[in-house]
């Protein structure tokens, strides 16, 4: 990441001032190239196109998702005047944040400081912030998961530039995380680890093995379940088939050549005597996973194997009593 200057500041804002939301791309380009990945997910904002539902919207998946949330839960209809004075609004206070930095260690801006001039430009513009994509999802796992976890979750968004599967990746894991807490209860393993529900419940929603259950307060769920509903209305509008069909091969690919990745590490790490090998090995959320669905289908086999001899033990008192019932 490459330092900025106060000249490179006021570049930036007066190509903003004197042409707009095109300046706002251009600057976000340039900050993108010098390693401010947050100017990657303010830039497909920025150049996201298409209002109406007749009209789909054009620009990166992720900047059209940010306009139609914003469209969606606000109830307003954005004239192209209004949505460009956002994204000046939003383009100004990321510099502002880049601006107070100069002088210091070179990086990118925090969850809370983003949240900052996000509220402070929806505020100024008739919004509010609950019409951020962001949010909900991020307020409810700092309160329940904690701001540590919060920010550990924008750096993986941060880190994806806005662009691409791995951008669509990360956002569709926070979707996920938002659904469980919309069913009112969360789950975390030994380790303080949150495990997503459908990884922990039965097919009834009984927990399948020994977890924490953190209840969620009924305003947080409600606000969640809002969310889902929010994003569901517009969501099929953002992916066609094909782009989803590759959003779900390429995870599973990274997930593959990452566990590949690993246990070939260990294997070496083994050979040369490292005695905390195994245990790091052990230790990975993926590894931890794996003993946990198998736990959980051992589970399933010993109930269903337990289902079929009740159910063989009822015939045979059924054959029985019959037997009786015929001789006498």
């Amino acid at each position: 990441m490459r330092p900025l200057t106060q000249q490179d500041i006021n570049r930036y804002k007066n190509d903003i001032r004197q042409h707009g939301v095109q300046g706002v791309i251009r600057t976000y380009s340039d900050l993108l190239s010098k390693g401010y990945n947050y100017a990657g997910w303010a830039k497909g904002v920025a150049e996201a196109e298409g209002m109406t539902w007749s009209s789909l919207p054009k620009g990166e998946t992720t900047g059209r998702a940010a306009v139609m949330f914003m469209k969606d839960s606000s109830g307003q209809t954005f004239s192209e005047q209004k949505l460009n004075q956002i994204r000046v609004g939003m383009a100004e206070g990321y510099l502002n944040f880049l601006q107070s930095n100069i002088g210091k260690s070179p990086r990118d801006v925090r969850f809370d400081e983003m949240r900052d001039f996000h509220r402070d430009v929806f505020r100024e513009n008739g919004l509010s912030i609950n019409n951020w994509t962001l949010e909900t999802p991020m307020k409810l796992i700092g309160k329940y998961e904690g701001e540590r976890r919060q920010e550990e979750i924008w750096q993986k968004l941060l880190a994806t530039r806005g662009s691409g599967i791995g951008a669509l990746t990360e956002s569709t894991a926070l979707y996920q995380v938002v659904k469980d807490y919309a069913q009112g209860h969360i789950y975390f393993d030994k380790k303080g680890g949150r495990i997503e529900n459908t990884k922990v419940e039965d097919n009834d929603g009984t927990p399948v093995m020994t977890v924490k259950v953190l209840r969620i307060s009924e305003a947080d769920r409600m606000e969640a379940a809002k969310w889902i509903r929010t994003v569901r209305r517009f969501r099929p509008l953002l992916f066609s088939e094909a782009e989803q069909a590759q959003e779900m091969q390429y995870a599973a690919a990274a997930k593959q050549d990452d566990f590949l990745s690993a246990t070939n590490d260990l294997i070496a790490r083994l050979k040369s005597g490292d005695q905390t090998a195994l245990s790091d090995f052990m230790g990975r959320d993926d590894v931890r996973q794996m003993q946990r669905e198998s736990a959980m289908t051992a589970q399933r086999t010993e109930r269903e194997f337990e289902e079929e001899a009740r159910q063989r033990e009822m015939e045979r008192m059924a054959q029985s009593h019959s037997r009786g019932m015929s001789i006498g």
